[in-house]
């Protein structure tokens, strides 16, 4: 199986046009970079690049090849940016039991974070009076966080 590090060096390298600059791109030594792409080719069973001292250019399996790797890697970062968009946002229920004036403040705040999380789903249960309601919630666990105004 191929290992995303050698394509990302094979694009790097391919994009830049020089080993060297994609060994700063990379931060990493020019023989980390050199040996990634000798492990990429030996796998593919193909030369990806024609090298000499002077000039680095794509073979015709390598040109084949960019176009791909290149696609792969956007959407592998592409995916790796929406999960850490997702790990900074809410996403699924909240259940909420208040007393009606709290809950008041509870449903603007939610109607806020719930257009800028379409993930977040906000339940809340209005009670009058709370403290009846706020002992059951709790002796029954049907709430995620529960907002009472007196002792239970």
């Amino acid at each position: 199986m191929l290992k995303l590090d050698g394509m990302a060096t094979f694009v790097a390298v391919a994009e830049s046009g020089s080993i060297s600059e994609a060994s700063r791109r990379l931060n990493l030594s020019k023989s980390v970079v050199s040996e990634r792409l000798a492990d990429l080719e030996k796998e593919l069973g193909v030369r990806l690049l024609h090298r000499s001292t002077r000039k680095l250019s794509l073979t015709e399996d390598g040109t084949s090849f960019l176009a791909r790797a290149s696609a792969i890697m956007r959407d592998v970062e592409d995916a790796a940016a929406e999960l850490a968009q997702r790990r900074g946002s809410l996403v699924g229920p909240l259940r909420i039991s208040a007393p009606v004036t709290f809950g008041r403040m509870l449903l603007w705040l939610g109607g806020m974070r719930t257009r800028s999380a379409p993930g977040f789903q906000l339940s809340w249960v209005a009670v009058s009076p709370p403290k009846d309601f706020c002992a059951s919630s709790v002796k029954a666990w049907s709430c995620d966080w529960i907002f009472c105004s007196s002792v239970i």
